[in-house]
């Protein structure tokens, strides 16, 4: 069940899906099996037809999980791995993403207020190749709406949370296809459920996939505060509208350290 150091009273599962993403997963592997925390891993594979299927299998420790079969996207490959794991806590870390370092999970653990259902790191946007991009950082929060007032703050590979917070206020909506964990954050928010917020990069998040698609995202997350009554100004809206549609338009190697740096700047 993974190596020593995590706290007695946190029984952590990490769950990944997995769907054709090739060599990619090696480093997903590689950070997992890394980490010094104790755990279970979770591997939900979508029915891959390259390699990535055969190099999780091989990767399984005994009282690990796989599953590979066809899934209805994202958010029902999230669900089938949270109804399979076995730990009180659950970090969702997809394959081609990686930890950012072997002490990641357990730092997340070793500074849990005892307070907070969920608590959340930064992140390190990279390459699909692995090198560095930008390291998501944000400023400091008073309001915890404002970490989804404006879209995602929050990278779920960087966010331990509690099961029972998942299933008590539902799981991933399996009708998104990009913004399932956006949805999550708004819920648990709404619900009263503030994340405690720590400034260590706990994971590398690798740009393309499905989460490229910006102008999706944007309309599913306007969907997501629309239903949760979290409504913006017309303006900030056509706003958040225009930025979606010209990251769209630009590579997204560029968008990510200059659009960032200026929402930042004018605090989005």
């Amino acid at each position: 069940m993974g190596k020593t150091g995590t706290p007695p009273t946190m029984i952590i599962s990490v769950i990944t899906i997995n769907y054709n993403t090739g060599l990619a997963v090696e480093r997903t592997i590689a950070s997992v099996l890394g980490q010094t925390a104790a755990f279970e891993w979770v591997i939900i594979d979508g029915g891959s037809s390259d390699g990535s299927r055969a190099a999780l299998r091989a990767a399984l420790r005994p009282g690990d999980h796989y599953v590979s079969e066809p899934d209805r996207g994202i958010g029902d490959a999230f669900n089938k791995g949270l109804a399979l794991a076995g730990g009180d806590w659950v970090l969702f870390m997809n394959a081609g993403d990686a930890f950012a370092d072997p002490g990641a999970l357990a730092t997340l653990a070793d500074v849990w207020d005892g307070k907070a259902r969920w608590i959340a790191g930064r992140a390190q946007v990279v390459h699909e190749d692995g090198r560095p991009v930008f390291v998501r950082r944000d400023s400091p929060v008073v309001d915890p709406r404002s970490l989804v007032q404006h879209g995602n703050r929050i990278f779920h590979q960087a966010v331990l949370a509690q099961r029972s917070l998942l299933t008590e206020l539902g799981g991933f909506a399996t009708a998104l296809r990009v913004s399932m964990d956006y949805d999550l954050w708004v819920r648990w928010i709404a619900a009263g459920h503030a994340p405690q917020l720590i400034t260590s990069e706990i994971c590398q998040f690798r740009l393309g996939g499905t989460s490229a698609d910006t102008v999706l995202r944007y309309r599913e997350e306007l969907g997501v505060r629309r239903l949760a009554g979290l409504v913006n100004p017309h303006l900030v809206e056509v706003r958040l509208a225009l930025v979606a549609r010209l990251k769209s338009w630009t590579p997204s190697w560029v968008r990510w350290p200059f659009m960032y740096r200026l929402k930042e700047r004018l605090r989005w």
